[in-house]
């Protein structure tokens, strides 16, 4: 697991804490926003900075190929209706420069677009499932990829003398997610999570109809998404079989699951979306705040309108927001993580690393065992009764 991580620039004191940054999906822990956010949180809240090359960090391929309109009468008013729609300055602008515009002049005014009904590839065979494994590697939906941040998390407490009551974790999108999910699977350990447009929970329709895409580049103009085979399935025999346990481990609304995180959890959420966030629905993450609130977990949901677009800070009303991370979480928890602040944040009794426990998330055919009690926590979920 490659993790990287960055002190404080007057050094590490008895006070000093760690700060998990999680990406989201393309992102890289040694991108140079991320190295600049580490550098600059570190110092601002005094805190060990600390980013993980999460399973799945290298899964997007590209690929240079041939590729050709299955139908130009039925492509291209598909894709001039997508410009009007997603980038219509683009398109009036093009079209004052270029009266006859081309199919490739439309397609640079929009990005990541699924075209898999338009275009045909020629000379490339679909890749196998088993070939796959980048993409299956991404899409293991946050479990794997919450023990590799566990990892980092136990690697830097190994080596640095910490308050261990300020850590800390903040991610947007699928980072919001995982930075979630850590506090499930360590809900003693972290004191402020930060979420930007995260999920509450994977849903079936994700794992069961999403097409696992190659990119491509169309004379490098633009990335299209081409479908693949599907990894996952719901057939019980089926060895890539995703059964409603795996669902409920990576769910954070899990009713019999919140019963048991709010025993142990003693820290602050702050959560931040977009109410016209077409990816991640709006109701699903009001539901998941007023669960917190209901269970008595310290949460705030921080909505947003596109009213609200300052271009500052909230640049969009689509997922995400195109928010300006830095901004958004120093608006926001400056209040809790601040070192000056840090009496806002309620005492935790100790990591989960510290007390070397067992924690257990029950599900319908097995049980989901965090062991804390070895030199890294392990995860395995060990079936009930024998069953299967």
């Amino acid at each position: 697991i490659e993790i990287y991580i960055k002190e404080p620039d007057s050094g590490v004191n008895a006070n000093t804490g760690l700060f998990l940054i999680v990406f989201a999906v393309g992102g890289h822990a040694a991108s140079a926003y991320y190295v600049k956010l580490r550098e600059e949180w570190a110092n601002r809240y005094n805190v060990v900075t600390l980013g993980v090359n999460i399973l799945g960090t290298k899964a997007r391929i590209h690929n240079e190929t041939n590729l050709e309109l299955q139908d130009g009468e039925k492509a291209i008013p598909f894709i001039m209706d997508l410009v009007q729609k997603r980038n219509p300055e683009g398109l009036s602008e093009l079209k004052k420069q270029q009266p006859q515009c081309t199919f490739g002049d439309l397609l640079q005014l929009l990005s990541n677009i699924n075209l898999a009904r338009h275009i045909k590839v020629l000379n490339k065979n679909p890749i196998p499932r088993d070939e796959i494994r980048d993409y299956r590697d991404y899409r293991d939906y946050g479990y794997i990829q919450t023990m590799d941040c566990l990892y980092g998390v136990k690697y830097v407490l190994d080596r640095y003398k910490l308050n261990s009551k300020r850590i800390f974790a903040f991610g947007s999108s699928l980072g919001a997610y995982i930075a979630h999910m850590c506090a499930k699977f360590a809900p003693n350990t972290f004191s402020l999570i930060a979420d930007n447009s995260g999920w509450a929970a994977v849903d079936e329709y994700t794992v069961f109809t999403e097409r696992y895409p190659v990119g491509y580049n169309i004379g490098n103009m633009v990335e299209v998404a081409l479908a693949v085979e599907q990894y996952y399935s719901e057939d019980r025999n089926s060895p890539y079989y995703f059964s409603e346990d795996m669902f409920k481990i990576r769910a954070l609304n899990d009713d019999s699951h919140l019963n048991i995180f709010k025993r142990h959890f003693k820290g602050r959420i702050v959560m931040f979306h977009q109410k016209n966030d077409r990816l991640v629905n709006y109701q699903t993450r009001l539901a998941l705040a007023e669960k917190y609130l209901k269970n008595g977990i310290n949460a705030t949901l921080h909505s947003f309108g596109a009213e609200d677009i300052d271009g500052v800070i909230i640049k969009s009303d689509k997922h995400g927001m195109n928010a300006d991370l830095k901004l958004l979480f120093e608006k926001y928890c400056d209040n809790y993580a601040l070192e000056e602040n840090q009496d806002k944040l309620a005492a935790c009794i100790g990591t989960d690393f510290d007390m070397g426990h067992k924690l257990v998330y029950p599900a319908k055919r097995c049980n989901y065992i965090i062991d804390y009690s070895g030199n890294y926590p392990t995860i395995e979920s060990k079936k009930i009764g024998g069953r299967k």
